[in-house]
């Protein structure tokens, strides 16, 4: 599974953001909802800051996205999709596990 998006400093420190690869992320967890697994057995990581607040917009804003829930605004819904940095991931058990890695820029 491949693409072709660019990536980009994101306006968050110096991390980094490739919209493409977070639309990609964001699509592939609903599909999986859709086909029966739970959003809860769901998560997608990321090593940047930024690239987690791209995913997190586009499930929140994308007209696709929001009716089927994927995150919720409430700390003790239990029924969504895990959305995380690597390192503040804390592992649990899950059916499925979406990276969204960004590599670095070059010059």
């Amino acid at each position: 599974w491949t693409h072709g998006g660019s990536q980009q400093r994101s306006r968050v420190g110096i991390s980094r953001i490739n919209p493409n690869e977070a639309k990609m992320a964001s699509f592939l967890a609903a599909y999986l909802v859709e086909c029966g697994v739970p959003r809860s057995s769901i998560a997608i990581l990321t090593p940047y800051k930024g690239q987690l607040i791209e995913i997190r917009g586009h499930m929140q804003s994308d007209p696709q996205l929001r009716p089927r829930r994927l995150l919720s605004r409430d700390p003790d819904d239990k029924d969504v999709c895990r959305l995380s940095t690597i390192d503040r991931f804390q592992v649990r058990q899950l059916r499925w596990l979406s990276t969204s890695p960004t590599s670095h820029l070059r010059a």
